[in-house]
């Protein structure tokens, strides 16, 4: 009888463990901010490149980041809207690690701005059905556990603006 006592302890002590050890490690998720605005400029070639600029504010680097950035357009049927998906190529989608926040780092490297060169102001034109969709997913390196991240930009005026994102932990365009 004390050996079933003893195996039954040994159970629910391992279940305890194991679920006290699930809910603080999903705690441990990435923690990212995305600019409100799309940041453009133009080169001395003529060429538009638009950035999108988030800030890490995790106490750990995320790494194994993917970012993808969509024009969304909406069609309405019977019984509700529907959505159709165009891609916006990013430059570089996938950085591998962006550092922890540090407000001492000088170097921002907590900060990273996604760029694209294809003309996001040519091509949303109706801003009654299209809007702006972009998702970052981030891995908390110590959990493992993963989060995604999205940002819809709906009105094109108050979305893009010239010029460039100020350095560190603004999302100030100047």
């Amino acid at each position: 009888m004390n050996f079933v006592i003893a195996v039954l302890i040994g159970i629910f002590s391992g279940f305890v463990a194991s679920l006290v050890f699930i809910i603080f490690f999903s705690k441990i998720r990435p923690s990212i901010d995305i600019s409100d605005k799309v940041s453009y400029y133009t080169d001395d070639e003529g060429k538009k490149a638009f950035m999108i600029k988030i800030i890490n504010r995790s106490r750990r680097p995320v790494v194994n980041l993917k970012a993808e950035l969509e024009l969304v357009s909406q069609r309405f049927v019977k019984g509700g809207a529907i959505q159709r998906w165009k891609e916006i190529d990013l430059v570089r989608p996938d950085p591998m690690q962006i550092e922890k926040y540090d407000e001492k780092d000088i170097q921002g490297m907590y900060a990273f701005r996604f760029r694209t060169f294809e003309d996001i102001d040519q091509l949303w034109t109706d801003e009654e059905r299209t809007f702006l969709r972009f998702r970052v997913m981030a891995i908390d390196p110590l959990s493992g556990f993963s989060k995604v991240f999205v940002k819809n930009y709906y009105i094109k005026k108050n979305t893009l603006v010239q010029g460039d994102f100020a350095h560190g932990d603004t999302f100030q365009i100047s």
